[in-house]
């Protein structure tokens, strides 16, 4: 399964899923500026932008057709490793509200 974390006009996160959408990719979408269990969840990882992609094997941040692409061909020898999440501090991200979501 593959899912975005995404917010509303974020460029990257429209460019990722139109990808998905074009190579007919299934994915779940969660935007991060209304869930806050999924908005926390990402700032706990360390994450600090958006797109979030997750899938069964790897998780990566930005608009990365090339992942995207990877996806159709996937096999566990083909698998990129898991994205290690950036070393940015999560503390100030932390004090950022639901209306200042994750930066795209």
């Amino acid at each position: 399964m593959v899912t975005v974390y995404s917010k509303p006009e974020c460029v990257q996160c429209n460019s990722t899923k139109n990808v998905l959408k074009k190579l007919g990719i299934p994915y779940v979408e969660v935007d991060v500026s209304v869930d806050a269990d999924a908005y926390n969840t990402l700032i706990e990882a360390g994450f600090v932008g958006v797109p979030v992609v997750k899938t069964d094997d790897d998780t990566w941040v930005g608009f990365r057709p090339d992942r995207i692409k990877a996806l159709l061909g996937s096999s566990p020898d083909s698998q990129q490793p898991a994205a290690t999440p950036p070393g940015a501090s999560s503390h100030h991200m932390a004090e950022q509200s639901l209306q200042q979501p994750v930066a795209c």
